[in-house]
């Protein structure tokens, strides 16, 4: 749970705030299963309780925010190194087990 509400939160606050999302946007940011991202959403308490009349709910930015703060390493600094997967990394890595 606390990888993917790192995740989301990642993902939103790197977005304007006046931006709307989607359950499967999310999944298509962060490669989290959609119910997964619901389950987050809902245990760390990131949506309004009450759903609008489409069905939608709301993402409060504020309580997001607040998350992050509380969790501040987690949400902040990225899951993944990306350097990881250059080549130069592979490269490094092929010669090291070649050396076994």
């Amino acid at each position: 749970l606390a990888y993917w509400s790192a995740s989301i939160c990642r993902t939103i606050l790197s977005n304007p705030s006046n931006r709307s999302w989607t359950v499967d946007q999310i999944v298509q940011q962060t490669w989290i299963a959609p119910e997964d991202v619901v389950m987050a959403l809902s245990e760390t308490a990131m949506i309004e309780p009450n759903k609008l009349s489409d069905g939608s709910v709301i993402l409060v930015r504020g309580k997001i925010e607040t998350l992050v703060r509380a969790h501040e390493t987690a949400a902040a600094t990225p899951a993944i190194d990306r350097s990881a997967f250059t080549q130069t990394f592979r490269d490094q890595k092929h010669e090291h087990d070649a050396r076994r």
